[in-house]
């Protein structure tokens, strides 16, 4: 006969949740110990009660802490990815900075290039005046 399904919500009772707790979690360690066994897989399992208390497998109980140290490497290298993630958000915020500095430059230049050719425009139209002031007076 087959059990039923569990509503999967906080047991209120504490008594029910210490029990379901207590039945689970060695359950749990069990099926840990299964898998390493049958499947030749480095296991740890870490579990810490609502009392705070630590309950720990490892497949072998000299490898927990090689297992851990397997694992912090793993999550350094996809941290690693993640910095690499952030290093070029960071290249991107500063490509999109020098993109708006240049934009800043090119209207500057445009502005000091209307200036130079109206400088430009006033010392032809000066030396138009002072030549047919010239003429005039040639006259």
């Amino acid at each position: 006969m087959g059990r039923g399904k569990v509503e999967l919500k906080r047991i209120e009772n504490k008594t029910n949740r210490q029990v379901t707790f207590s039945k689970r979690k060695n359950g749990i360690l069990k099926k840990a110990f299964e898998l390493s066994v049958l499947c030749d897989a480095e296991i740890a399992l870490v579990i810490f009660s609502p009392s705070g208390k630590a309950y720990h497998y490892a497949s072998d109980h000299h490898t927990m802490d090689k297992i851990i140290g397997r694992y912090r490497r793993e999550v350094g290298q996809l941290n690693s990815a993640d910095q690499r993630s952030r290093l070029v958000q960071l290249w991107k915020s500063e490509i999109e900075k020098l993109e708006r500095s240049v934009e800043t430059m090119e209207a500057r230049l445009r502005y000091a290039n209307s200036v130079v050719i109206l400088l430009m425009n006033m010392c032809v139209i000066i030396e138009l005046c002072r030549h047919s002031h010239l003429i005039k007076k040639t006259r």
